[in-house]
């Protein structure tokens, strides 16, 4: 069971759940934190707060790109740019994001992805997945277990072919 970072009342309960079920010899729900929903301040601290919920995976977000404000307060670094369209673009994205996890000690990395509809947007696709790729190949010595996020909708059968391939 993983509990998802995206109420900004009651979070700080979550931890009296995770003890709750140790208490009764059942094993802690994990905690997604994400920055797609959260400033990076809530996500530093949530995260800073959220034993015994475990696994901790901070989920780099970039469902929305260009956003200014979360919440009124200023979100993570590669949220507020636009979507990236270059390979140093995503390459500046993948580092920034994935360095900010590192500060939190997650029980797993997440590469950042885009979100792909339809048949559209198969070259950003391409390019996240390189993205990811290379950044994986550089990764630390010290670095915890990886995980890549991708999210594809295709309604249409063509359009399903056209991103499978």
């Amino acid at each position: 069971m993983l509990f998802l970072h995206q109420t900004y009342q009651g979070f700080a309960h979550l931890p009296e759940v995770g003890d709750a079920l140790v208490a009764a010899n059942l094993p802690p729900p994990g905690v997604i934190v994400d920055y797609d929903v959260r400033d990076q301040g809530h996500v530093e601290s949530a995260a800073a707060s959220a034993a015994p919920l475990t696994p901790l995976i901070a989920d780099p977000g970039v469902v929305r790109f260009a956003r200014s404000l979360i919440g009124r307060r200023p979100p993570a670094s590669w949220v507020r740019r636009s979507e990236p369209g270059t390979r140093p673009e995503w390459t500046q994205m993948a580092d920034e994001a994935l360095a900010a996890q590192r500060n939190l000690n997650p029980e797993y990395l997440v590469t950042p992805g885009v979100e792909v509809h339809g048949g559209q947007g198969v070259g950003q696709l391409e390019r996240s997945v390189a993205t990811a790729r290379l950044s994986f190949s550089a990764r630390r010595s010290t670095d915890p277990a990886w995980l890549t996020r991708i999210c594809v909708h295709a309604t249409r059968d063509s359009a399903r072919t056209s991103l499978m391939n």
